[in-house]
């Protein structure tokens, strides 16, 4: 999250916007806190929703929710932030398992 603070949100010109984009950088770090802050607490809800016992769908629709981020993160940051992104963002879930879902088990 560190490396993510100091290389994609304070260069956010130059690093986390497209040439292309229309939104300011203030829009874009927002955008990507709140992402990342909004999948961890889907994926947290849907660890204590009944879901969760059956592994298949719970797959199914994680591995949705992820490629959902991906292709939204395609769409508003360059290609290089897109994929450190994607990549925060199954970190993120992986953390926030440790300590909401395994340890208190």
């Amino acid at each position: 999250m560190g490396l993510l603070a100091i290389i994609y949100y304070w260069g956010a010109e130059s690093y986390l916007l497209a040439p292309q984009s229309e939104l300011t950088p203030i829009q874009a770090i927002a955008i990507s806190i709140f992402s990342l802050l909004t999948a961890w607490l889907i994926y947290d809800l849907l660890c204590k929703s009944p879901l969760f016992k059956q592994e298949t769908l719970f797959s199914v629709v994680l591995f949705s929710l992820v490629v959902f981020a991906a292709w939204g993160y395609a769409q508003l940051f360059s290609g290089r932030a897109a994929y450190i992104h994607v990549g925060a963002l199954i970190g993120t879930l992986m953390v926030g398992n440790v300590f909401r879902v395994i340890i208190p088990s």
